[in-house]
């Protein structure tokens, strides 16, 4: 009203006024001009009965170049749709004509050098030498990281990384980058984690008493972070990749996925998720890069699964022509056999394509599984498996520095399977009484079936490795693939009472007691333990929690039956039937979508 004051002064709003007012108004409809837009009708024709295809555009996007080089010498990762070559390529041709380097470089800007110096790191400048333990305990915390966490996922290049950490501890940290700070205080953070009290270390392990925690390092290490960001290199990646396989570890399951995924920002500014270099990078630097590419490759695809969330990584932003780095060029360790990254790169692949063709497809498209392709996804597992090399297997002996890597990458193609086949284990076990088309209960009994034997074969995969670095409480990875054996053994007992699946459950339990209790192996020690006891399974007699009992103890307890029918009570949602199976497939991924955050509390 106020504002038709100001259109009519002097004037009565009333209702018959306004109806005054608007019986004279007309509305008129815009022209836009079409100058330009209109496509001859006969070329359009013609253009889609013959659809010509030409390479030049690419070709000319490559000689442009994808590498820009900022004020502080840093080759940037820019593709042709952000215009910064096309740019290039105009300024060029107004100067006299367009060069092409033949280096991926893009011709630099002429006034100006980007980005301007930031206040961060003007101001983060420090004479005061960083906090760094002893170098006995720095040596032992290393020892863990590169037995528990560079066996599974590669980061440095061993002489490298002595050669690095040695000059760091003779000059007491003062000409270290907020980089390279950041990653040692996480893997100290990773290697300190343990439930030993600080003054009880120099007699568990002959070793002097550390100032700081775990998480004094964790917090050290995010307080460097911005610097970290700023220096946006391949330090920065490893840095960042590492705070949040530390975090994992520590239950700060958000901020791990978060700083992972940054990880990937900053490689993909690197141009690592393309396969390009500069030309002054030697040919041992591009293969670690490539390295560290696929391990973030293979960190990200395991966090975001594990997490129930979408990959940083997307498989069509990156280059097909990525090469597996050559494991002949530079030493790549005791810890991890040779081949051990091929095949865990094309197993994190599988699982990628799991992933999203069961979970993440079905719930924001047609909500329909197709039986066929879940066979499909099966058989491409089979057939990884046939093609695994005998030195790879968990059945030869291994030298005691591999069986680690090994009993991890067989335990992760297991649980590949499980998460093939895990809904139709619960779909069956909560509405077996309304499978009543024949073929259908069926195939959904075989796919039970493997859900159950793929667990049974992880327990045999643990049993066969355990006291070796395995399982370990550094690293998320292991009490996420135990709990996952747990939940199916604990359903498939209470279905049936087999002692079998009793007893795997009792040794998977033990396994558990007999890892470090700290971060996300304790609260899922509690989590079992509570979940066991409440359902009958394991009875305590004073009516505790038993995470300090012995396994005898534990289970001297175990009840005759459960009552399986008010369990499918408590999860079964109202209005069901066989025929919402497939449009029901949204309350399975819900339910199964691959992460037990109910085990692990995120604190992050």
């Amino acid at each position: 009203m106020v504002l038709l004051q100001r259109l009519f002064p002097g004037r009565t709003l009333d209702l018959e006024t306004l109806k005054e007012i608007s019986s004279t108004l007309q509305y008129t409809k815009p022209e836009y001009s079409t100058a330009g837009l209109a496509i001859n009708s006969d070329r359009q024709s013609s253009s889609a009965d013959r659809d010509l295809e030409t390479d030049r555009i690419t070709s000319m996007h490559n000689q442009l170049g994808c590498l820009m080089v900022d004020s502080r010498g840093a080759h940037r990762y820019t593709g042709a749709n952000s215009g910064a070559s096309f740019n290039a390529a105009v300024r060029d041709m107004k100067e006299g004509g367009v060069g092409f380097s033949g280096e991926h470089i893009i011709t630099p800007l002429k006034q100006s050098s980007l980005p301007p110096p930031t206040p961060d790191i003007v101001s983060s400048v420090s004479s005061e030498p960083p906090y760094l333990p002893p170098k006995a305990l720095c040596n032992h915390y290393v020892a863990r990281f590169l037995s528990n966490i560079q066996s599974v996922y590669w980061f440095y290049s061993l002489e490298q990384f002595h050669i690095r950490l040695e000059e760091t501890l003779s000059t007491s940290g003062i000409l270290a980058r907020a980089s390279w700070l950041c990653s040692l205080y996480s893997i100290f953070a990773m290697g300190s984690a343990t439930n030993i009290k600080s003054s009880d270390i120099d007699s568990t392990w002959n070793l002097p008493i550390d100032a700081k925690t775990c998480n004094d390092y964790l917090l050290m290490a995010k307080r460097l972070v911005p610097e970290v960001c700023d220096e946006a290199d391949i330090e920065t990646v490893r840095a960042l990749a590492l705070l949040g396989l530390a975090l994992s570890s520590a239950c700060y399951k958000v901020s791990s996925y978060l700083y992972i995924g940054t990880a990937v920002r900053t490689a993909n500014t690197l141009g690592l998720h393309r396969n390009v270099f500069p030309s002054s990078d030697s040919e041992l630097s591009r293969e670690c890069a490539r390295r560290l590419w696929w391990t973030l490759y293979m960190l990200d695809q395991a966090t975001a699964q594990m997490d129930g969330r979408p990959p940083a990584i997307a498989d069509q932003d990156m280059s097909p022509e990525i090469p597996l780095p050559s494991e002949e060029l530079f030493n790549i360790g005791t810890h991890t056999p040779v081949g051990y990254l091929a095949l865990a790169v094309s197993l994190s692949k599988l699982a990628k394509a799991i992933s999203l063709d069961l979970y993440t497809t079905p719930s924001f498209q047609s909500r329909k599984i197709s039986l066929r392709r879940v066979f499909q996804l099966i058989s491409s597992l089979q057939e990884w498996y046939a093609d695994v090399p005998a030195h790879l297997k968990c059945n030869v002996p291994l030298a005691p520095s591999h069986r680690r890597p090994v009993a991890i990458l067989h335990l992760q193609y297991w649980a590949c399977v499980i998460l093939v086949s895990r809904p139709f284990l619960l779909y069956t076990a909560l509405y077996s009484s309304q499978l009543n088309n024949s073929e259908l209960r069926s195939q959904f009994e075989e796919l039970s079936k493997i859900c159950l034997d793929a667990a049974e074969n992880s327990v045999a995969v643990i049993k066969s490795a355990r006291d070796t670095n395995f399982p370990s409480s550094v690293l998320y990875l292991d009490t996420h693939l135990i709990l996952e054996i747990v939940q199916i053994m604990f359903l498939a007992y209470i279905r049936s009472s087999n002692p079998t699946y009793r007893s795997n459950i009792q040794y998977c339990f033990a396994v558990l007691q007999d890892m470090d209790p700290v971060g996300c192996c304790k609260y899922t020690l509690l989590e079992v333990t509570a979940q066991l006891t409440k359902s009958g399974i394991v009875v305590n007699h004073n009516g505790d929690a038993a995470t300090n009992m012995t396994d005898a103890d534990v289970f001297d307890t175990v009840l005759p039956s459960v009552d399986f029918d008010l369990l499918v009570d408590t999860f079964r949602p109202s209005n069901t039937s066989e025929t919402d199976l497939f449009s029901f497939s949204d309350f399975m991924i819900q339910n199964l979508g691959g992460s037990y955050e109910s085990f692990s509390p995120d604190l992050g």
